[in-house]
């Protein structure tokens, strides 16, 4: 009967900690997450949406049955994030296709070494430009 005690309590042990590092790592995820802005404006200051049809965008994912569609094609097969990150990979792409013939008049292939890295160099400073104004939302 001893020896049972023993296990009994390394379990509740285990399962006490194991809950207080999810709700650590739970409060962590709430805390950090990127702020939904009240709105997304252009450059020109033209309003392309608001914070509700951002709000409406992601319930998409959330279909009425409750089951979340964070695999599609598949089990395991392709992410959400996998997703974002080839679409931010493929438009980075298009976009430094588009400067190469802009700039320089051939396709960023065949442009030289020089070449490319100011372009590459450009693309980071453009996909990493964070416009979000906290104060105002936008």
């Amino acid at each position: 009967m001893h020896a049972t005690r023993k296990l009994w309590i390394w379990l509740a042990a285990i399962c006490v900690l194991s809950f207080a590092v999810l709700g650590w790592v739970g409060t962590d995820i709430y805390v950090k997450a990127p702020p939904i802005p009240q709105q997304v404006v252009s450059a020109r200051g033209e309003v392309l949406f608001s914070g509700e049809q951002i709000q409406h965008g992601q319930e998409a994912g959330f279909p009425p049955g409750g089951q979340h569609w964070v695999r599609c094609g598949g089990h395991g097969s392709i992410s959400p994030r996998l997703v974002c990150g080839l679409a931010a990979t493929v438009s980075g792409a298009a976009l430094r296709e588009i400067w190469a013939q802009r700039d320089y008049g051939k396709s960023f292939e065949r442009l030289d070494i020089g070449q490319q890295a100011q372009l590459n160099g450009l693309l980071k400073a453009e996909m990493r430009h964070n416009s979000h104004d906290a104060k105002t939302g936008t």
